[in-house]
């Protein structure tokens, strides 16, 4: 009687095991708007992993939304603390079919150029930059500072400065030389005393 009882146990266990492992649905709601990738709510899910071209990208737990930086295909799979996952597989692989945007280069969201750039005695100056949460001051192109709330900085070190604005969305201004194709910078000279 014991092993009969032990035997039921352990088919009950393994067939609610089995009808949670799929009880997680594809996220619905997929949408990009600009570089924001945003879903709906999934019942009974705690996070949710970012896939870049059928590859796992990264993971969010709480919001809804995602700031994409690289373009390619992004799909969302749902999942929760005890192990279950919604859309596992790709199509081949016999899961669900897939649900994806597709992020281009030419949907890279970007903030101005700073204009107004100008150097007073120690004071560093520039534009305010609509859009912009503060700015990262750059020393003969290499990432010096960050300044948020105000528009102007006292240079210390001699060389050549430049700035490039942010926000807290991700979005950059000009982020590369001209060489790796960025926009061309503006920048000013401190001179050595």
């Amino acid at each position: 009687m014991k092993n009969a009882y032990t035997v039921s146990l352990v088919f009950l266990c393994l067939l609610s095991f089995n009808l949670k492992a799929d009880s997680l649905p594809k996220v619905s709601g997929l949408a990009l708007t600009g570089n924001q990738l945003t879903w709906d709510a999934q019942e009974g899910a705690t996070g949710y992993n970012i896939h870049l071209d059928y590859e796992y990208f990264d993971t969010v737990r709480g919001p809804l939304s995602y700031t994409v930086i690289e373009p390619g295909n992004y799909h969302v799979i749902s999942f929760n603390d005890a192990g279950v996952f919604g859309v596992t597989r790709t199509p081949e692989e016999g899961g669900q079919e897939y649900t994806f945007v597709t992020y281009t280069v030419g949907d890279l969201m970007t903030l101005p150029k700073i204009t107004g750039l100008a150097i007073t005695e120690d004071q560093l100056s520039w534009d305010a930059q609509e859009g912009a949460s503060g700015y990262n001051i750059h020393l003969d192109y290499q990432y010096f500072d960050t300044v948020r709330g105000a528009l102007s900085y006292t240079v210390t070190e001699p060389g050549n400065y430049h700035v490039i604005s942010f926000n807290d969305n991700g979005m950059f201004g000009v982020t590369r030389t001209p060489e790796e194709g960025g926009q061309p910078y503006v920048f000013v000279e401190f001179p050595a005393e």
